[in-house]
């Protein structure tokens, strides 16, 4: 699992990056190889350091849609947490309940 860099080591980065302009080959290389290495021992790719962190995976059936509106809590209304409460005692969605988990899921960021 990656983590963050704090505050002192993004500016320990950004120095390090700042050096990959320098005239010199060597002190490019030694900036570069310092860099990749900051990041590694962190346990983060370059990706993380230019995108942040890969998004949590999307749920892969409604049960789970469910599960991730549910955690959402404050963001629903009575209704709406009345409503995902009661899907449980399912075993399938009708076409109207799956519209209205879609538009939930889909406000509260749980879509899949």
């Amino acid at each position: 699992m990656s983590k963050e860099l704090s505050p002192a080591e993004r500016a320990k980065l950004a120095k390090l990056l700042g050096l990959l302009g320098s005239e010199s080959p060597g002190e490019r290389d030694a900036a570069g190889l310092a860099a990749h290495r900051m990041i590694s021992t962190a346990g983060m790719s370059w990706s993380e350091i230019l995108y942040g962190p890969p998004p949590p995976p999307k749920p892969v059936g409604w049960r789970e849609t469910v599960d991730m509106c549910l955690r959402e809590a404050d963001r629903l209304t009575d209704w709406e947490f009345d409503f995902l409460s009661s899907l449980n005692r399912w075993d399938q969605l009708s076409p109207k309940q799956q519209m209205c988990l879609d538009k939930i899921a889909a406000r509260v960021g749980g879509g899949q």
